[in-house]
């Protein structure tokens, strides 16, 4: 696994929108962050385009990734928000080069999509939260997720935090939704050996088993993983009916049926703290 260098403040990041579309207004406090680190900031000129939900056209968006891929200068580079859009995108991703000019991609949720493209090219990227989250008040949490970022592209630490656990090696995963999605286009890379991280949000429990069900007869849940650890499952809704299980609950069941280790409790996705996790690389499990 190719893993990019990591930051000196000689280094720029950028900023793209290949899914919903960014709103200046929104990531102006996280670009003056960037540059009160002592950062470069090199955004590309479509940044701010829209396109119904989107960050502008289906060639726009490309042009804003082949735009951070491209420049020399540019050593990271955060997706502005999740939401949709990625996977219409799949193919054109998937005939770059990302290894050509290894650089740290950042992002999560929606940005799952992306982070497959890299990992079956070979290269590690950042499980990590988006500009759009990023606030001027600076509450306690929000800056625990972004100085793990910070810390993240500037050391070799990686770790998945909530949890102790000995159990160590190399973590795929992300949101749980792209992760199915992936699987039914026969797209999902999740090697043997490996730990598969999954979180979710605002998902029904009977989605959830749907998805973890399809990923279990689909071979991708077995006992060639090593682990699975299970991130914030954010707001799951139900029905007046109860489905009878929480998130955890199912996904615990998956686990037994593959009998494979599972550990809770891990402090990624979509709430905060949202640490920033290394994938494609070797990872650590840690209690906060």
């Amino acid at each position: 696994m190719i893993i990019p260098p990591l930051l000196t403040t000689e280094d720029s990041i950028s900023i793209i929108a290949p899914s919903r579309f960014a709103e200046r207004e929104k990531i102006t406090d996280f670009m003056l962050e960037v540059e009160e680190r002592g950062y470069g900031l090199i955004t590309p000129p479509e940044l701010f385009n829209k396109q119904n939900q989107v960050g502008g056209t289906k060639e726009e968006r490309l042009n804003q990734i082949k735009f951070a891929l491209e420049s020399d200068k540019i050593k990271a580079v955060f997706c502005a928000r999740g939401g949709f859009g990625l996977v219409d995108l799949l193919p054109e991703l998937m005939d770059l080069n990302f290894t050509k000019n290894p650089k740290w991609w950042i992002g999560f949720s929606d940005c799952t999509v992306l982070h497959q493209v890299l990992q079956k090219q070979g290269l590690a990227s950042l499980h990590a939260s988006m500009p759009m989250q990023f606030k001027a008040q600076r509450a306690p949490k929000i800056r625990k997720s972004f100085n793990s970022i910070f810390e993240a592209i500037t050391s070799e630490k990686n770790q998945l935090l909530g949890a102790d656990s000995e159990l160590t090696g190399p973590v795929y995963g992300g949101n749980l939704s792209m992760l199915y999605a992936l699987s039914a286009a026969n797209l999902l890379y999740i090697p043997e050996n490996s730990i598969l991280f999954v979180e979710e949000i605002d998902e029904y429990l009977y989605h959830i088993d749907r998805m973890m069900r399809a990923l279990y007869l689909a071979g991708h849940i077995s006992n060639r993983l090593k682990a699975i650890a299970v991130g914030y499952m954010t707001k799951p809704q139900d029905h007046k009916i109860p489905f009878g299980k929480t998130a955890n609950e199912i996904i615990q069941y998956y686990a037994d049926l593959a009998n494979v280790p599972i550990v809770f409790g891990i402090k990624s996705g979509h709430e905060h703290p949202n640490y920033a996790i290394k994938l494609g690389v070797d990872v650590t499990f840690a209690s906060l």
